[in-house]
């Protein structure tokens, strides 16, 4: 990945193609992040940050600010992972961009999540849900809202209510034909009675 990415990172400068150096950017950022190597995610997430910012392009500006949410939480820096992730829904918001509302709403659940606030992370929850069940676009990351919910109820030790919301998941799942989400759900699934 790093040399094809080198390839055409190179190009992209050659051309001076600011759009494509960006999206190189983001590249390089996801390559070490699968290597766990987060200060360097973080430097060229911000890079890719700097030029969207210079380019006026509000989508990758949200796009970036999620990336850098996202490598703070796998970090464990929930402070800044919700400031991202907050900069990341006022965006969505503005630009009327709902897959990355959603995106955002159900990262700022997570981040509470972690931190065992399970009714602040419901309230997100349960906003991400809104927005991708409002948007026929958006139907297939339900069950991801749907599993979310369902882990705060579990957290909440409200079983009914955590089995109601994996069940719908599952279902939402399967009808996608989502193995992983499938995988994921199960995983989370702890129905006390």
């Amino acid at each position: 990945a790093l040399k094809y990415a080198d390839i055409g990172m190179l190009l992209a400068k050659k051309m001076n193609w600011s759009r494509a150096i960006n999206t190189f950017n983001t590249c390089y950022g996801t390559i070490y992040s699968t290597k766990g190597m987060y200060d360097t995610v973080m430097f060229f997430y911000r890079q890719s940050l700097a030029i969207s910012v210079k380019e006026k392009d509000s989508v990758n500006i949200t796009v970036a600010y999620n990336n850098l949410g996202s490598t703070a939480f796998a970090k464990g820096d929930f402070v800044d992972a919700a400031n991202y992730f907050m900069l990341t829904l006022k965006i969505s918001e503005q630009i009327n961009y709902n897959h990355l509302r959603g995106i955002a709403l159900e990262n700022i659940g997570n981040v509470y999540y972690y931190q065992k606030d399970y009714n602040r992370s419901l309230n997100y929850a349960r906003q991400s849900l809104q927005v991708r069940q409002e948007d026929k676009d958006e139907e297939d990351f339900v069950s991801i809202s749907l599993k979310l919910i369902g882990m705060n109820y579990t957290g909440l030790k409200k079983y009914d209510s955590s089995k109601k919301y994996f069940d719908a998941g599952l279902a939402m799942c399967r009808r996608f034909g989502d193995k992983s989400g499938e995988a994921i759900i199960l995983t989370n699934y702890e129905p006390k009675h």
